[in-house]
């Protein structure tokens, strides 16, 4: 399935939107959907298995792909490419717990926080995943953490751009991550010294 230049009306999943439901979305491509809350798709209280899809030029306020709320989806083998929000340039998670793995994420930006993930509340997984050139013009160039526990394992995240050289996750409270056999570099010739 391909779906092309969705735009909710009720603010909630630009394509798609989950309310306490277990749905499997695989072999789809999505192209320019918007929603103030997850630009393609919006999961409450669901379980969705979402998997060999790609999702490229979608827009929302939080989560330029999907908005996760109170939900457990699985995510893998998808591609997600030039998605945009003000905060979670690709996901936006709040008190959710969903594993992320074999996907790769490129070119994605968030105006504020968290290029590729925002999480509040949310236990997350990622594995074996490729995070490349992905940008936060305020903080968390890849993720940004509020109140979450991140566990990394075997990600590549190279070419991030936030603000400071240090700012690949950024931790708001009482956030936890755990990074196990992974690459984190950045091109510090962007960064300016203060």
């Amino acid at each position: 399935c391909v779906f092309t230049d969705g735009k909710s009306q009720i603010t909630y999943g630009g394509a798609i939107n989950l309310d306490s439901t277990n749905p499997v979305i695989s072999n789809s491509a999505f192209y320019k959907n918007q929603s103030a809350s997850g630009g393609v798709l919006y999961s409450d209280n669901s379980q969705p298995r979402i998997e060999n899809s790609y999702f490229a030029r979608n827009d929302g306020q939080s989560g330029g792909v999907f908005y996760l709320f109170n939900s457990s989806p699985i995510i893998q083998n998808c591609a997600f490419e030039k998605n945009g929000a003000k905060r979670g340039g690709a996901i936006y998670s709040r008190d959710s717990d969903f594993t992320l793995s074999t996907s790769e994420f490129y070119l994605n930006n968030a105006n504020l926080d968290g290029g590729v993930l925002y999480s509040t509340g949310s236990n997350i997984n990622i594995k074996n995943c490729i995070l490349n050139s992905n940008s936060a013009l305020k903080s968390g160039g890849l993720l940004a953490s509020k109140g979450s526990r991140l566990f990394i394992q075997n990600v590549t995240a190279v070419n991030f751009v936030a603000p400071t050289f240090d700012d690949f996750i950024y931790l708001i409270g009482t956030s936890n991550v755990e990074v196990k056999n992974s690459i984190l570099w950045a091109d510090v010739s962007n960064y300016k010294s203060a």
